[in-house]
């Protein structure tokens, strides 16, 4: 039955991109992410799709909560860093990033502001355990100087052994901006 449930919504998101744009926006994002309890840090190739990839590197304190008895984990970051362009232009960011799981769900809020594009940029997802996968829900907004964009659709992501590391794949359809993003995400968490 749960693999049913799992090809299903495989299917589910894969018609959803099709139908929904002829020719979305396709990226594929790649993130570093290290935790030792104290601090964080990120680095991300925004989309490497682009023909100028851009470059997200903060650093900053956390603050971690776990129970693994419970099933409970939390954490939020506070960092700043920047964007670095295929031209070098270094453009200051401020990061905020949370995440709550519980038995059943993944909350996971991101904050990101641009100093040099004067943008804001929200994303928000919650994900399901389904099987071995994690199905749900993305939304990113981006507000500020230009022309506000959103985007929401359903996310899908699947845990990939990498020996100490936590990897995965994860992909995102996002109606309304048109975007197909693959994510590759691997994390180190020092103890």
């Amino acid at each position: 039955m749960r693999r049913a449930f799992e090809v299903t919504a495989l299917i589910i998101a894969v018609l959803a991109a099709r139908a929904s744009a002829a020719e979305p926006d396709l990226q594929a994002r790649s993130l570093f992410h290290y935790q030792d309890g104290r601090w964080a840090g990120w680095s991300v190739g925004t989309d490497w799709t682009a023909e100028y990839p851009r470059i997200l590197t903060v650093f900053g304190p956390m603050w971690r909560q776990e129970n693994k008895e419970a099933g409970l984990k939390k954490w939020l970051e506070v960092m700043a860093g920047g964007f670095i362009d295929g031209n070098t232009v270094v453009s200051p960011a401020l990061n905020v990033r949370a995440f709550r799981s519980v038995p059943k769900v993944d909350l996971y809020l991101e904050e990101t502001y641009n100093f040099r594009t004067g943008r804001w940029t929200l994303t928000q997802y919650a994900l399901f355990p389904a099987g071995r996968l994690k199905i749900g829900i993305e939304a990113e907004t981006t507000i500020g100087r230009g022309e506000p964009a959103l985007g929401i659709g359903p996310r899908a992501a699947l845990a990939v052994p990498c020996g100490p590391l936590k990897c995965a794949v994860a992909v995102t359809y996002f109606f309304g901006t048109r975007v197909v993003r693959t994510y590759v995400p691997v994390t180190y968490v020092r103890q």
